[in-house]
């Protein structure tokens, strides 16, 4: 006799129940799924391709159509000593050191591209750089000194004679003193540029360069930069006198020079024949 059977009916339907409950949940819950991300805009492609391993396709960078040259400005009145015409000399700028005596000067023809030069230094056009201040600097030439101020700072009582423009302030044609005598101080600029070195106050040696003779200058057995220190073995204390003793150099004389290199010290014996050949049969 069975008298289990409705019982077991009972626990037999438990099981399905279960299964059926559990399956409805995953089908709502699925559908909850869907539709919050319907609401929410989603899109499985664009999820699918934020995922990807693919790497990215680099773009090609545009090639220039035509090489890129790059061209340097060429200077200006950097030759200004072999004009044809005459050209006004503009001081660019001042850096002034501890004394008049020292600094530097930009001074050209082209406010573009001036040429810096030591105070004591010779211009193109034989004018001795002897003071260097703020607004202006003081030329000398044949003795007589002239002031170039920097552009636009010339005070009104102030402006330049006539002949100083020509003779100080001014390079290139020289055709209005063609028939003026040239002294030796002309002529020995041709072949050396002399620039006096001070320490304070002291005078430290004459600093010599080519000038436009560079051949004289190298044969006289003279390098850019060396230093007089004395001339036939007097000490150069008085840069004026030992300028004047080196332009014995242009009458033939012979001159021994003791000048610094490198420092160190080096004679040399400067046959003044070599210049007076120079000068007087070019």
């Amino acid at each position: 006799m069975n008298g289990g059977g409705p019982k077991q009916a009972a626990y037999g339907a438990r099981p399905r129940r279960a299964r059926l409950t559990k399956l409805v949940a995953v089908v709502l819950a699925g559908l909850l799924g869907a539709t919050a991300l319907w609401v929410a805009d989603f899109s499985p492609r664009e999820w699918l391709q934020a995922f990807t391993l693919a790497p990215p396709k680099l773009q090609p960078k545009p090639r220039p159509e035509a090489p890129i040259v790059a061209v340097q400005p060429r200077p200006r009145g950097t030759d200004s000593s072999v004009s044809p015409v005459p050209l006004t000399l503009h001081l660019v700028a001042t850096r002034p050191g501890r004394n008049a005596r020292e600094g530097y000067a930009d001074i050209g023809v082209d406010v573009r591209s001036p040429q810096t030069y030591r105070a004591g230094g010779l211009l193109a056009n034989g004018a001795r750089i002897e003071e260097i201040y703020t607004d202006y600097i003081t030329l000398t030439r044949n003795g007589n000194a002239t002031r170039l101020y920097l552009d636009g700072k010339v005070p009104v009582n102030e402006q330049p004679s006539a002949a100083a423009v020509a003779g100080t302030l001014t390079v290139g044609d020289v055709s209005a003193h063609k028939d003026a005598a040239v002294d030796s101080q002309e002529l020995l600029t041709d072949v050396i540029r002399v620039s006096p070195v001070y320490e304070g106050e002291a005078l430290k040696g004459l600093e010599v360069y080519a000038n436009e003779r560079s051949d004289v200058f190298q044969r006289l057995g003279f390098e850019p930069g060396d230093r007089i220190q004395a001339i036939d073995g007097a000490p150069v204390r008085d840069a004026a006198a030992a300028i004047g003793t080196l332009r014995h150099l242009t009458e033939g004389q012979m001159l021994m020079v003791v000048v610094e290199r490198a420092g160190a010290r080096k004679t040399l014996a400067l046959d003044g024949t070599i210049v007076w050949e120079a000068l007087h049969r070019s």
